[in-house]
């Protein structure tokens, strides 16, 4: 970032953009967060991990298992990679309030899930929240149920991904290529 005078360049992406004539423009300083070779196991409708406000995130060979609300949840996120992640058991009772979604994408932007299995989830990743969610790539992965843009989602491509479940979205250019 750069001010000069009355000017502020940023050299990266706001989240939105607005328009106002008296603007108050905060730039955070988002931290990072590296999760790998982890194995979690639960039996609760809870997230198992809930990532908020983080810039640089990594998640590498992680298996969630018994989270009936999410296995891994990405909230407000920047520039996330999820690497061989493996989400199962969720799905066995939604009727205690889980939603037993695999992976929540919500507020997001440039996220690149690959190499990811998704089994006995209601959505095997779902895509919504407050803002739009834009540049989400999810390549070469399993769902044994449907991926799902609840909304607010654009610039998103589903490549290579094998799917039993549909593939819904509510967006602006949503892209899906090679998949079964």
């Amino acid at each position: 970032r750069k001010i000069d005078g009355n000017n502020i360049y940023f050299y990266e992406y706001l989240f939105d953009d607005y328009a106002s004539s008296n603007t108050t423009i905060t730039q955070y300083r988002y931290p990072k967060f590296a999760m790998q070779n982890l194995k979690l196991v639960f039996d609760a409708s809870i997230t198992g991990v809930f990532m908020s406000y983080f810039k640089n995130v990594g998640v590498y060979n992680v298996e969630i298992s018994g989270a009936r609300i999410s296995g891994l949840t990405s909230y407000y996120c920047y520039d996330v990679l999820i690497n061989k992640y493996t989400n199962f058991k969720s799905y066995e009772t939604t009727l205690d309030g889980g939603y037993a979604y695999g992976y929540t994408i919500a507020s997001c932007q440039n996220v690149n899930m690959q190499n990811c299995f998704i089994s006995g989830a209601k959505h095997g990743v779902m895509i919504g929240g407050n803002f739009p969610n834009r540049n989400i790539k999810i390549m070469n992965s399993y769902f044994s149920e449907q991926v799902n843009g609840h909304g607010n989602c654009e610039l998103v491509d589903i490549i290579g991904c094998t799917c039993y479940g549909p593939l819904t979205f509510w967006g602006k250019s949503v892209r899906i290529i090679n998949c079964l």
